[in-house]
Formats: C-alpha cells, structure tokens, sequence
C-alpha cells in the first residue's frame, strides 16, 4: 500500500499509516459572485475533490448539498445561503486536498458603483442610453435578475449595422468618488493585479462573429480605441477562435484593471494610478459602449496575429448590471498552527 511504511528488524515490526494528498485546492472562479440567496453558485478551480464545507461571508457555513467534480476536482456547487454579509468577502472551503479561500469578492456590496437600482446613478447626456430605457422583466434562470437592468439594445432598435461604433452607450454620472467610497476596503497602495471591475452579464442568446462591450474608466473616447483606459470584453472569441458566448443565468465577468490596456505594461500600479487617472479626467464617467466594429485578433490577444474578424449587422441582446469594484486579494491558508 502506498499509504503505509513498513519498518521491521530481526526481532520487531511495525507500520505507520499515513494520509497522501493532491496538491491543495485552488479557487479561480466564481459563476456569480454577487446572486441571490437559494441560488445556485458554481465555484471553478483545481483540487476540488470531496468538498465537505463552504463557509460564505459573515462564517454562514454549509455543509449539504454540495456536488462537486468527482472525476477531475475543477468545480463544485452550492446554494447560497440566507445571512451573507453584505460587505463580503472571500468564500472558504474544506476539501479532502484540505482548505481554500477565493479572491474576497463575494457579495462585496460595497464596491457597487451602478446598479441601477439605486446604487449610483445613471448620467443621461449626447446619446447614452436613458433611465426610461433600463429594464426590469425579470429574465434568467438559476441566477436571475435583480431589478432594473441595463439593455445595450434598446427597444425600439431592432439590429446595429456593421462598423459602427458607440453602437450605444452608458455612463455612471461622473460625479462618483472612488477614492471616498472605494479606499476604506480597498487601500490606494493595493497592487493593481489585485483589484478588478467586475459585472454581471446575461446573454440569452448566441453571441458571436461581431459585437464587443467596450469598458472605459473615464468618458474620453471616440470607440474603436484598443489603447489607453479602455479594456474591450469580447467573450465569443476564445484561444483565438470563435466560440459562440450564451448564457442560461447571470453570470459574473472579472477584469483585473491590469487587463485595461493603460495598465497592461506590467509596471509596478496600484490602485493610486486608477484613482489618480479618473480623477484628473476632464469627464469622470464610467461606461460600457456596445461597438460592432471589424476585430483584428492581435488586438484582442495583445500579440501578433494576421486574423481578423469583420464585423456584421447583429441583434444580439447583451444585458448587464451590479458594476462594482473589487478585490482579488486570497488569504492565506495553512495547515500549521500558529
């Protein structure tokens, strides 16, 4: 047996048995990081093998119900509880590879810039899309709506044509503070590569071959740009290749604000140099463009590469909500006592 070492001498024999494990689990992603309690979660990753608890924030533990990946341990699911705290945090499981904690983005509350339900505001200005133009149908299964929610089609516009960009459009108001709301979770001295955008996303539909969501730090920008403050979400195009995106739930995107392509030297930022580049905008607010340009895949892969991706008139339906700002800071775990 493998588990076992066997010592003996001419007179005396003896085995000690011992426990052999994986490497320890890993958590790299979480379906929804912001749902609803009684919903379903499903938490990505490596070693997930016989995960016997989950404790969510503000120590709400559970320990029934979890199904997890037998075969190869790269997920587990769990519904979430009622009593979360609402300032979140990291999740923490307990696995038969031992224990592990996600980034501490869960149910981070705090870091809402627009929900469109009240947390933060909406700025109506040129084109963007206006408050009379939000919706509030509930829409999706497993993880579905919360609220009022922002369509990047409109009603009333049946289809954007080809090689257009600022296909539509919408902002934050401007008049948002970061610094005073972000900075006592989030410290200005936080390494950038631990700090995120993160939304939710519904996509009812397939989505692929044209169309991408444009995310800008600040409303300075024409549409087009693959430069500067700007990070372009394109989720149908996949190692490269097109893989059509489609969701059945709201699921939840992370972008790293070294993803923004200001930030993706990788010089030494902190959260300071976001804070620092918002606040000396002429025009402070946060948005997404919807564009529906021609794609170069160099671009999107931030390398060399012939292929492009000429863009097409699309319908495709693009629904977001809950913007926020969070941390990817993971705790430490350790099997020793202090």
């Amino acid at each position: 047996m493998r588990n076992t070492i066997r010592l003996a001498n001419d007179n005396n024999e003896t085995t000690i048995e011992f426990e052999i494990r994986s490497s320890a689990p890993t958590i790299t992603n979480i379906s929804n990081t912001l749902p609803n309690p009684g919903e379903e979660i499903t938490v990505y990753g490596t070693g997930l093998i016989e995960v016997t608890k989950v404790v969510f924030p503000g120590d709400i533990e559970v320990t029934d119900g979890i199904t997890y990946d037998e075969e190869d341990g790269e997920f587990f699911a769990v519904t979430v509880p009622a009593g979360v705290s609402e300032s979140g945090g990291s999740i923490y499981i307990e696995s038969a590879n031992g224990g592990a904690y996600s980034p501490a983005y869960f149910n981070f509350k705090e870091g809402v810039i627009l929900n469109f339900d009240g947390m933060g505001a909406i700025g109506e200005f040129g084109n963007t899309i206006t408050q009379d133009q939000l919706e509030s149908s509930p829409i999706g299964e497993g993880n579905v709506s919360q609220g009022t929610y922002v369509p990047h089609r409109p009603a009333g516009i049946d289809s954007f044509e080809a090689g257009k960009n600022r296909a539509s459009e919408v902002f934050t108001t401007g008049a948002e503070s970061w610094r005073t709301q972000l900075t006592p979770f989030i410290p200005a001295t936080t390494p950038l590569d631990q700090v995120a955008f993160q939304f939710d996303v519904y996509v009812p539909d397939a989505w692929e071959g044209s169309g991408f969501l444009k995310i800008l730090l600040i409303n300075n920008f024409n549409g087009g740009e693959w430069t500067g403050g700007v990070y372009n979400y394109v989720p149908w195009i996949v190692d490269g290749e097109v893989e059509a995106f489609q969701t059945t739930g709201w699921t939840t995107v992370t972008v790293p604000f070294t993803d923004f392509y200001l930030f993706e030297d990788e010089a030494d930022y902190t959260f300071e140099d976001v804070l620092a580049y918002r606040e000396a905008a002429t025009y402070k607010n946060f948005g997404i463009f919807f564009e529906n340009s021609d794609i170069k895949l160099s671009d999107v892969l931030r390398g060399s590469s012939d292929v492009e991706f000429p863009s097409s008139e699309t319908s495709v339906s693009v629904y977001t909500d809950n913007w926020r700002v969070v941390s990817l800071e993971v705790p430490v775990v350790s099997d020793f006592p202090e």
